[in-house]
């Protein structure tokens, strides 16, 4: 199981002793148990000081999907099948702004839904 709210957090974002205890944690603990580990991740990467890693560390803390309906729907705020999460957590990583990776493309079109009738297209 990996928890969702936040894609990609666990695996990026966390040392291994600590994925499995994330993911079987509860979103109601995880700024006390994460804030103070993924701030010095953060602040050691050397792309933040102490109070921006804390600021950073927030975004994704607790890890629950916020949606505010005044603004549009777009990661961190909601997400849609198109948002580039991946990039987004790689600018968290560096505090840098959100770009695809060299040699990486976005893509706006998605699978057909398995809800649609009739059989598949060979």
């Amino acid at each position: 199981m990996d928890r969702g709210g936040h894609p990609s957090v666990n695996p990026i974002i966390n040392p291994d002793e600590a994925k499995n205890r994330y993911n079987t944690g509860e979103p109601a603990t995880d700024v006390e148990m994460y804030l103070p580990l993924w701030t010095n991740i953060l602040q050691s990467s050397g792309a933040y000081t102490a109070d921006e890693a804390t600021a950073a560390a927030r975004t994704p803390l607790p890890d629950i999907l916020r949606y505010d309906r005044t603004q549009p729907a777009a990661y961190p705020n909601g997400r849609a099948l198109t948002n580039d999460v991946f990039s987004a957590r790689m600018a968290l990583l560096t505090n840098s702004v959100r770009s695809p990776p060299t040699g990486s493309h976005r893509t706006t079109t998605s699978l057909p839904s398995s809800r649609s009738s009739g059989p598949p297209n060979p």
